[in-house]
């Protein structure tokens, strides 16, 4: 069935593990605002835990029914008199977090006037106190065409192929956890999991600040890796039992956790003897489980705690 780009075949999660298309009509709002028709999705580990039901009882009920997915690439079909350069065919990354001056204008008119996290000197638009952010609050990218503002969308170069563009949001967290951390020459590393958010820090710190594998060590638990992964880190230190970090003690400046979760406790437990006085935790995900024993025991150490969005993903093609 051929369906016009107004409207649009919207697959929402109704409630665990059953997922229902609706139809409705797609409209644009805005003068910048964009009509998109999703090309390529990640899967994050926040749309598994809706799709499976691990989420709390009451944040399931809260969130849906809801159109899953936020990390991904969209192609636009049509432009608003205010989207510049922004022509039909045109491949973006979706920006997820709509800040409050986006989503609400009527109550925020300009970012000058918007919630005291994203005012100029606030703590930032990821910590926007009134947003909308896609498959958490609002319909994600599960939609056969859906409007976007054109602010928040990043044209995708000619030459980035989709596979790797989609990459691009997880990438971001990444991105912000190294720029917190800092990363300086001499240092070592632990990144704690070894998913696909793993695999990008160890591919960043190589790529892009030139940090040899010796310095980098990897946690796994009990499974393979292919020699590819193994390139990327000095070392793969499987984390099945409680001291197999024993030989890393005082010698980490910078910890990245990738791991996320109920896991996230336990991993960081193992973790605290390895790290140096006044070493640095990066979190993949300033919503993921908190761990305030462990902030408490790492005080002696100076260990300082940053965090940056984002989260493991599969790609899926829409």
């Amino acid at each position: 069935m051929t369906i016009a780009w107004n409207t649009t075949q919207v697959y929402r999660l109704t409630q665990p593990f059953r997922i229902e298309a609706v139809e409705r009509e797609v409209r644009r709002e805005r003068p910048d605002d964009l009509v998109l028709r999703p090309r390529l999705t990640g899967v994050c580990a926040s749309d598994l835990k809706l799709y499976a039901g691990t989420r709390e009882r009451q944040s399931l009920s809260r969130k849906l029914p809801l159109a899953l997915l936020h990390e991904g690439i969209a192609e636009v079909v049509e432009a608003g008199t205010g989207a510049v350069n922004l022509r039909p065919g045109t491949r973006v990354v979706v920006v997820p977090n709509i800040p409050c001056y986006v989503a609400h204008p009527a109550r925020y008119p300009s970012k000058t006037e918007g919630c005291l996290a994203c005012r100029p000197g606030g703590a930032g638009e990821n910590y926007c106190l009134d947003n909308l952010y896609l498959s958490s609050n609002t319909d994600g990218l599960a939609q056969t065409f859906f409007r976007h503002p054109a602010s928040l969308v990043v044209p995708v170069p000619r030459d980035i192929r989709d596979r790797h563009a989609v990459l691009t949001e997880p990438l971001t967290a990444v991105v912000a956890g190294c720029q917190e951390a800092p990363i300086r020459p001499g240092a070592r590393y632990l990144i704690l999991g070894d998913g696909p958010l793993a695999q990008l820090v160890a591919i960043w710190l190589a790529v892009f600040y030139r940090v040899e594998p010796a310095a980098i060590a990897m946690t796994t638990h009990q499974r393979e890796h292919p020699e590819s992964v193994k390139r990327l880190v000095g070392s793969l230190i499987d984390v099945s039992q409680p001291n197999d970090l024993a030989p890393l003690a005082d010698s980490i400046d910078v910890v990245f956790e990738c791991v996320g979760g109920t896991a996230t406790q336990a991993t960081l437990e193992q973790a605290i003897t390895c790290l140096r006085p006044g070493a640095r935790r990066s979190s993949s995900d300033r919503r993921s489980t908190p761990c305030p024993s462990i902030r408490a025991r790492s005080s002696p150490r100076g260990w300082s705690s940053g965090a940056a969005t984002g989260a493991s993903c599969r790609t899926s093609s829409w």
